[in-house]
């Protein structure tokens, strides 16, 4: 598990280890069949799903739509810059633009305050 190694690394992605690893550990029925894949995808469903239980303005946007949502940029964001990263401003506006969300109400960003 070559890439698990290297993802054990990071600080920030073996935080995502640590919380998505119990998940899926459930879920799989050998160590072998973990992977850098499916350790994303246990990290985001948990927390999607925790994310979802924290109040009434985060279900404004079903857990499904913010699935597609973070696929969809996701691929963007490789095929066309190839980072990793994005600053929240152009989070917001590529939020305007995916055409799979159905916000019932506009969410306002609270900007920092310098």
């Amino acid at each position: 598990m070559p890439e698990l190694q290297e993802l054990s690394t990071r600080p920030v992605l073996l935080w995502m280890m640590v919380e998505g690893l119990p998940i899926l550990l459930k879920e799989i029925k050998e160590v072998r069949d973990i992977n850098l894949a499916r350790v994303y995808q246990s990290f985001t469903n948990k927390w999607l799903i925790r994310d979802w239980d924290k109040g009434e303005v985060r279900r404004l946007v079903s857990t499904q739509e913010r699935r597609d949502f973070m696929k969809a940029l996701a691929c963007e964001m490789h095929r066309t810059t190839g980072k990793h990263e994005i600053h929240h401003n152009d989070l917001k506006e590529k939020i305007r633009q995916w055409k799979g969300f159905k916000i019932e109400r506009e969410i306002v960003i609270a900007q920092p305050t310098p």
